[in-house]
């Protein structure tokens, strides 16, 4: 959803650090309309009961070890009684929110408030809190209230945090109700801007993003972070990697493995830490490959855990559990790599030891709908499966497989995958299109294999692999079938041409 309002357009197109733009704003609000400050220290109120009403706003101001917070209110004898610091997806500084609880005056009740995007609120509240048990400052009657948590910190001492949304529907309720049309237009303004943040996909690029070779560093890290945690469980037993393949997403990089019996992916996603802030790294459940609903409730603990260590996941109908890896900070790579390895250890010994799958699967990716098997549908035989022909073309790729049961007799079958052209569309436009991989029902002879292949045009493809045993037999088919150019590439192709094939393999 994009923004209904010209400052949240104009805002997020060329502003380079918005929570500026929307700090001045509120304090505009609140100082320019009666009912919006009256409405603010009501609000304030829920948690800092003695507030006074006729606040003073001021931003941007110096405070304790040289922080700035956003916005300092202050009453009329000069205390500080509220400290606010707003957020949009920028992380929390050094000086939050322990250096601005130190500011607070001694014997005057006050408050540290911080303002985020309701999709950050539960992250932001637990990093908070564990940034004062750090810094040995007691959270003591923590309570959740509407979009807002709220603690006592010591003495008159209050932490809270709430999410935009809820603050200015509070605002823009009293400055209806008292019929101040500019500020709720204004409000409306601000309203905009802050879903525009929390909704749009794409942050504006900063010349110092672009430039930092740390960040790039960093993306190279994470993307080759699963890859050494897979390993080292394999080493110690805690996962399998039978018929399982590294696997990319649109979101990073990763692999499949079992764990406890259940086929899940390992890896960098980008977009599920950015949704919950939690880790760069996850373990996904996806209904394709495993009985969601199963995980689920034997990782009840964790979703219920304080802070939460398993979420569901949805996109339209498709639904899927995500486990975050957390990371160990200031440590070498191989602490990191072993304490993810305890987590995965501590996720399946929750999940359970389960029967293994009797079923080979190979070819996994993490696209919604995709299927995981190779074998089709009417093969029951657990045999061993065999490439005949694989082949690529823009987009996807084409496969022929086959095995053969005691007697000697072939089975074929195809499967196609379209995945690489999926990674191009977003999400709206996979909504209804159904898995990117599909396979096919088997048929018993090479002449019905190479009518399963006719469908695709499959002699325009560029060939990847090709079995042996089956090399003349598939040439005559693109002799009898292709265009002088298509027999020309693949007469010339190094896996068909090559002297020593006796002719009538595979017939």
């Amino acid at each position: 959803m994009k923004s209904n309002t010209v400052f949240g357009h104009l805002v997020h197109h060329f502003a380079v650090h918005p929570e500026n733009l929307a700090t001045e704003a509120l304090s505009y609000i609140l100082g320019t309309s009666p009912a919006a400050s009256r409405a603010f220290t009501n609000f304030v109120r829920q948690v800092l009961t003695d507030c006074p009403f006729d606040l003073r706003f001021g931003t941007q101001q110096v405070g304790l070890d040289k922080s700035i917070p956003d916005m300092k209110c202050v009453d009329d004898a000069g205390n500080i009684r509220v400290i606010v610091e707003n957020k949009f997806w920028a992380g929390l500084t050094d000086n939050q929110p322990v250096t601005y609880i130190r500011e607070l005056p001694v014997g005057v009740g006050a408050l540290v408030l911080l303002v985020v995007p309701e999709a950050r609120l539960q992250i932001v509240w637990d990093e908070v809190v564990t940034r004062c048990g750090k810094k040995e400052i007691q959270v003591c009657d923590v309570q959740k209230l509407q979009a807002m948590f709220a603690a006592r910190i010591g003495g008159n001492h209050y932490l809270a945090a709430v999410s935009w949304s809820v603050l200015l529907d509070a605002l823009s309720t009293a400055t209806g109700l008292a019929a101040e049309v500019d500020s709720l237009n204004d409000i409306a303004q601000l309203l905009g801007l802050c879903r525009t943040m929390e909704q749009e996909a794409f942050l504006p690029l900063r010349d110092e993003e672009l430039t930092n070779l740390e960040m790039a560093r960093r993306v190279v890290d994470f993307s080759n972070l699963p890859f050494g945690i897979v390993k080292e469980a394999l080493n110690q037993g805690l996962i399998d990697k039978k018929g399982v393949r590294d696997t990319p997403n649109r979101y990073g990089a990763g692999s499949y493995v079992r764990i406890s019996g259940y086929s899940a992916w390992v890896g960098f996603h980008a977009y599920q830490w950015n949704r919950f802030g939690v880790s760069p790294i996850w373990l996904n459940f996806y209904p394709d490959y495993c009985p969601v609903a199963e995980v689920r409730n034997s990782l009840r603990r964790l979703r219920n855990a304080t802070p939460p260590r398993c979420f569901d996941m949805e996109t339209g109908n498709y639904k899927w559990v995500a486990v975050p890896i957390s990371l160990t900070s200031g440590v070498e790579r191989l602490r990191i790599i072993s304490d993810a390895v305890r987590q995965l250890r501590i996720i399946r010994d929750e999940l359970g030891v389960q029967e293994p799958l009797a079923a080979s699967v190979t070819g996994l990716t993490d696209s919604p709908g995709s299927i995981p098997e190779i074998t089709p549908a009417n093969q029951e035989e657990d045999l061993a499966v065999e490439t005949i022909l694989e082949l690529g073309a823009e987009g996807g790729s084409l496969n022929l497989f086959g095995n053969r049961d005691a007697a000697g007799q072939w089975r074929f079958w195809t499967r196609t995958d379209e995945t690489a052209m999926n990674e191009l569309l977003d999400e709206e436009d996979l909504r209804g299109l159904g898995s990117p991989v599909k396979t096919g029902e088997a048929v018993s002879s090479l002449p019905e294999a190479f009518a399963l292949l006719d469908k695709y045009s499959w002699c325009g493809m560029t060939p990847i692999r090709v079995h042996p045993e089956f090399r003349l037999a598939i040439l005559d088919e693109v002799q009898k079938r292709g265009t002088p150019e298509e027999v020309a590439s693949w007469s010339s192709n190094p896996l068909l041409n090559y002297e020593g094939t006796e002719r009538g393999q595979g017939a």
